[in-house]
């Protein structure tokens, strides 16, 4: 019995580090958007890319659009390249998130708001980002 308990606890533990791992390299796409850093982390879907120039990009400004840490100026640069590129700005019918509402969730999550008008004045995400961003 002991050793189910254990082998449970070494899964439990790799799922913890390789959900981290996945968490930061999401993070770092999202505060960086690239290509190459959507192909690497974004599976392919059946029958490939409609679009493989831009679709795996306007998937990443599509999610970051979704995402509580994204900042003001990059809700307006996901916005633009979006709309640049002839995409809808709303995930699976999901409106973008406005700095606005953005704050409000962070607020009820106990985390600072990012806006430009907030507390801290600042515009800069919070330095550890949590597993729930």
């Amino acid at each position: 019995m002991m050793g189910e308990a254990k082998r449970k606890d070494n899964l439990k533990e790799l799922h913890g580090q390789q959900l981290k791992e996945y968490l930061e390299k999401r993070d770092a796409l999202f505060n960086n958007p690239t290509l190459e850093g959507a192909l690497a982390l974004i599976p392919s879907p059946p029958g490939g890319w409609m679009d493989p120039t831009n679709g795996p990009l306007a998937a990443v400004h599509k999610a970051r659009l979704q995402w509580i840490g994204i900042t003001d100026d990059q809700i307006e640069e996901s916005i633009h390249w979006l709309t640049t590129h002839n995409y809808k700005t709303s995930w699976m019918e999901a409106p973008p998130l406005t700095p606005e509402r953005r704050d409000a969730e962070r607020r009820q999550r106990g985390l600072q708001p990012l806006g430009k008008n907030n507390d801290k004045g600042s515009d800069h995400p919070d330095p550890k980002p949590t597993m729930d961003s």
